[in-house]
């Protein structure tokens, strides 16, 4: 096989190999940063924390209309019970008996309140548990495909290593430099075919001589455009 062909072979392989890495690191990705199942984990997450701020909440308010209905009670006893004959003291207590009951009332719709967002938010867990279950579902179908697409894109660059080293061992020196070379600057595109007496780098017709040169296969010929080694398709 003549130095052109292996050069060729050479590129094929280092653009796949370029390929295969490039998918691989956006398998690892995909595996390692599940956007969607972190999204609804931390909307569940978050309607638990406000879940537990309303119950926390309501506890409090439970207790200080239990104690603001004690204080009541004690107060109606004081002020029906006979024992306060003094019509300023009972002035006085009337109008704390109604303070009381009417902090006792703005507590208990305040109670009622929050009762309903309770229930609301409740019920916004209830369709987010829903969602992550249905999310991890899925994930789990997808996380074996992405898991199997590594395992092979593991195993294709493993035998793309291989036939690199292969391929390196029996190009001529020289003229793997000049690959090399070329490379660098034409974004791994160092070999072009002749396709139709063009070379398929720059799409310019390759003069006969240089045409002929490169389908003998014996040196490497460049094209005389763009410079690229020229292999007969």
């Amino acid at each position: 096989m003549d130095q052109a062909t292996l050069l060729l072979q050479l590129q094929e392989n280092e653009l796949e190999y370029k390929g295969a890495i490039e998918l691989l690191q956006r398998v690892r990705s995909q595996l390692a940063n599940n956007r969607e199942w972190a999204n609804a984990k931390k909307l569940l997450e978050a309607g638990e924390e406000k879940l537990a701020k309303l119950q926390k909440e309501q506890r409090f308010t439970e207790t200080e209309v239990d104690d603001l209905t004690a204080k009541s009670k004690s107060l109606d006893q004081k002020l029906y019970g006979g024992s306060i004959k003094n019509s300023k003291e009972l002035h006085g207590l009337q109008q704390e008996t109604e303070y009381i009951k009417t902090q006792t009332s703005n507590k208990e719709e305040h109670l009622l309140t929050i009762m309903s967002q309770i229930d609301d938010v409740e019920k916004n867990i209830s369709v987010r548990k829903e969602e992550l279950a249905n999310i991890e579902d899925k994930w789990q179908i997808k996380e074996k495909k992405l898991q199997a697409q590594q395992t092979q894109l593991e195993a294709t660059i493993a035998q793309k290593k291989q036939t690199h080293e292969e391929l390196v061992a029996i190009i001529d020196h020289d003229n793997l430099e000049l690959y090399k070379i070329l490379s660098k600057g034409r974004q791994g595109q160092a070999v072009a075919k002749l396709q139709r007496g063009k070379c398929s780098g720059c799409h310019i017709v390759v003069p006969v001589n240089q045409l002929q040169q490169a389908r003998l296969g014996r040196d490497i010929i460049q094209c005389c455009n763009c410079e690229r080694i020229l292999c007969n398709e």
